[in-house]
């Protein structure tokens, strides 16, 4: 399956060693700087971005799920007795 390819420009830019230090102490594990860069300034980066960035265990995903199905019923319920009166 092909998902396409980017063609990204490569630019070298100055900044001061305090700068660096800053990027480098802010920049997330298997983080590029570019990206790093693009989350402070608030750039949004597309859902695939994601893509196999959380690492949990099967027993954590089913309790999300558990959760999720719990807060859906408790909503689905509320919403329910609203809607009667």
């Amino acid at each position: 399956m092909c998902m396409g390819t980017h063609m990204y420009m490569v630019k070298n830019i100055a900044i001061m060693d305090e700068v660096y230090k800053e990027l480098v102490y802010h920049k997330l594990q298997r983080e590029s700087f570019s990206k790093e860069i693009m989350r402070f300034l608030g750039k949004k980066g597309s859902i695939l971005d994601l893509a196999g960035s959380w690492n949990i265990s099967e027993e954590e995903a089913n309790e999300i799920k558990k959760n999720l199905l719990d807060l859906k019923q408790k909503t689905t319920k509320k919403a329910l007795r609203i809607a009667q009166g």
